[in-house]
């Protein structure tokens, strides 16, 4: 994976005030968008004041509207990205998922009192190290590991926690 291209898929804080000004942008309002994700308005509004964190099932369906996903995640605007990553190149959505499930099953069994943003961190560096596996072997298949991948960043930062 190329430098621009793990650069451009770094997972961006601030995901809520990106939703609420793509979402503008895009001409829609609150009660439009959460019906398109297919989520209560409430839950749209915990997104953009940054209570919570959107689902990958949730982005999936926005990104039928005029919404950008990418910027929602990445801070990057599609046409920048797209310049960004070679043709061909882009985010494996069903990947990007398995890892959020990963971490998400992870931390309720182990890590229960992981902050949010830190799990999308999380999901963020599973979903890098799994591509990075997929390009070195050419396999289709991601790396098995994804647990134990997850346990030893949850580790480090356990580590770092505690030391401050």
């Amino acid at each position: 994976m190329s430098k621009l291209y793990r650069d451009l898929l770094v997972l961006k804080d601030g995901i809520g005030d990106r939703m609420r000004q793509a979402r503008t942008r895009a001409g829609l309002k609150q009660s439009d968008l959460s019906e398109i994700g297919g989520i209560a308005r409430a839950t749209q509004v915990a997104y953009e004041a940054g209570a919570t964190e959107p689902t990958t099932a949730y982005l999936r369906k926005i990104q039928q509207s005029a919404v950008d996903v990418p910027y929602l995640l990445f801070g990057t605007q599609t046409q920048e990205f797209l310049n960004g990553v070679s043709q061909g190149a882009g985010v494996d959505w069903t990947l990007l998922q398995r890892c959020h499930e990963d971490v998400e099953f992870f931390c309720a069994r182990f890590a229960a009192d992981c902050p949010q943003n830190y799990r999308w961190q999380m999901v963020q560096q599973v979903y890098q190290s799994i591509c990075a596996n997929k390009n070195q072997s050419d396999s289709e298949q991601p790396a098995e590991n994804a647990l134990a991948v997850v346990q030893g960043i949850w580790n480090r930062y356990d580590t770092e926690f505690q030391q401050k």
